[in-house]
C-alpha cells in the first residue's frame, strides 16, 4: 500500500491551516471590549500575501516558485508587524502593545515562520527531485 500526497493540495491547505485560520481569533485585547481579531487588523497586504502565494504555487508558467512563496511569506509576516504596530494599545508604547497582545497572536507568528520552513524544504526537495529526473545531455 502506498500513500501519494499532492504537494500543492498539502500546501494549500497546511497554508489555509497555519495562516489564515490563526488570523480568526482574537489577538489584541486593550481593555474588557476591545478585543481585536487578526483578520480585522490585517487589511489588503494579507490579502496580497495569500494571492502571491496561491499565484507561485498554481501557476504553470512561474519559475521561482521559491522566491515568490518566500516573498508572500514576507508580505504577510510585514501584514502581522503592521497590525502590531498600529493597534491602539492606550499609550503607545511597546510594552503596551505586548501588553495588549493575546498568546494568539504570537502562535500565529509561529505558525507563519512553521508554514515558511515547511514550504521551502518542500519546494527545495521537489526540484532536487526533478533534476534527478531530468535527462543531462552528454559531453
Amino acid at each position: 500500500m502506498s500513500i501519494r500526497l499532492d504537494r500543492k493540495k498539502m500546501l494549500t491547505v497546511s497554508f489555509f491551516l497555519c495562516c489564515f485560520v490563526p488570523t480568526l481569533f482574537p489577538w489584541f485585547c486593550a481593555g474588557a471590549d476591545t478585543a481585536r481579531r487578526g483578520i480585522q487588523l490585517l487589511g489588503p497586504l494579507f490579502l496580497l500575501g495569500a494571492v502571491l502565494y496561491l499565484y507561485a504555487l498554481f501557476s504553470k508558467s512561474c519559475r521561482h516558485v521559491l522566491l515568490l512563496g518566500g516573498l508572500a511569506h514576507g508580505v504577510i509576516f510585514v501584514a502581522y508587524l503592521i497590525s502590531f504596530f498600529t493597534f491602539p494599545a492606550g499609550p503607545h508604547s511597546f510594552s503596551a502593545r505586548l501588553d495588549a497582545s493575546e498568546p494568539s497572536f504570537w502562535i500565529s507568528c509561529i505558525l507563519l515562520a512553521a508554514h515558511l520552513v515547511l514550504f521551502v524544504t518542500t519546494e527545495t526537495a521537489i526540484r532536487r527531485l526533478l533534476e534527478k529526473r531530468r535527462p543531462h545531455p552528454q559531453q
